[in-house]
């Protein structure tokens, strides 16, 4: 499987930091070896700035995967690239997300790109490769698996990522010694709360205690990147967002959320995308909410609104209102 994807070699030189940064990441490999299509390559450029790392244990609760795997689908149509260290665990999971969320993920690996380790992540390397994806390794081929070498993979983990997010860890976890990379290199550090007689979770408990952010959606990643909100990043293209006025146009009486909730996964859009844009659709004065329920402004019938509340705008405003939300 190597030899299906290119190896790129890169002189520390070449790396998208500035020396400042370069310094703190000391000891240094002569060289960073890549591996995936040419224009992953094209990743560089938007790293650190694009870059969310996502780490944890290596035997996290499944509920915690369940759950932090819908925070990355939820990423689905942003510019985040998904970075993490190719363990078992929270490791696997971010990227299968990742790839599952059509976003690109790096994987940092511990080990030389010519070892397929773990072995369990075969399939999970060939999709991240296939997808546009990219693993990093500071290993030449040949060389031995090492223990320290994890915790030196660790600092690239951080390095690579303008924020850092801490799903599990325990007190051990190698997941807490990224995140002290990413404060060391002025990071953000986001973790997922839990409670206090949570043993998984220490980890999380004393980093949240020093202050780090707690993150229990993806709307909270706008401390980090202010553009999500608003729909900058997280905004129907225009074709949906006529799509989606044309059908609410025609529903009589408006639509309730659980059919808005249909209607986003029957178009493969992550529900945050519609809900970002209905906020500003409102304020646009494209949609209006009634106990509960959305209508869109625009039609020559009367739409049957709750409370004999009514509307009638001629076909030509709801033209007007689509053209100007480009």
């Amino acid at each position: 499987m190597q030899n299906i994807f290119p190896v790129h070699k890169l002189l520390i030189e070449q790396l998208p930091f500035p020396r400042g940064v370069l310094d703190e990441l000391r000891p240094l490999p002569q060289q960073i070896y890549l591996q995936g299509r040419p224009e992953s390559l094209e990743l560089l450029r938007r790293l650190p700035h694009d870059g969310l790392a996502v780490v944890g244990t290596r035997i996290p609760d499944p509920a915690a995967l369940k759950w932090s795997r819908s925070v990355i689908h939820g990423l689905r149509g942003t510019k985040r690239i998904i970075v993490s260290g190719f363990a078992m665990g929270v490791d696997g999971m971010a990227h299968e997300a990742a790839l599952e969320a059509e976003l690109p993920t790096v994987a940092v690996l511990g080990t030389p790109l010519d070892r397929d380790y773990p072995a369990r992540h075969w399939g999970l390397r060939q999709r991240l490769l296939e997808q546009g994806g990219m693993l990093w390794s500071e290993f030449e081929p040949g060389t031995e698996i090492l223990p320290h070498h994890f915790a030196l993979r660790n600092r690239w983990i951080a390095a690579l990522a303008r924020a850092t997010w801490v799903v599990q860890a325990p007190e051990e976890s190698g997941a807490l010694v990224t995140a002290e990379w990413a404060q060391a290199l002025g990071r953000d550090i986001y973790v997922t709360p839990a409670a206090p007689w949570e043993v998984k979770h220490r980890g999380n408990h004393g980093l949240l205690s020093a202050g780090a952010t707690p993150i229990q959606g993806v709307e909270d990643l706008a401390h980090t990147w202010p553009e999500m909100i608003g729909g900058q990043q997280m905004e129907l293209s225009s074709p949906q967002r006529a799509l989606f006025l044309e059908w609410i146009l025609h529903q009589k009486g408006g639509v309730t959320e659980a059919e808005l909730q249909n209607w986003a996964h029957l178009h493969r859009v992550p529900l945050q995308q519609w809900w970002n844009w209905l906020e500003s659709a409102i304020l646009a004065g494209q949609i209006f909410s009634v106990e509960d329920r959305w209508l869109a402004c625009g039609t020559k019938k009367e739409i049957a609104v709750p409370e004999g509340l009514s509307t009638r705008l001629s076909e030509q405003s709801l033209l007007k209102t689509l053209s100007n939300s480009d």
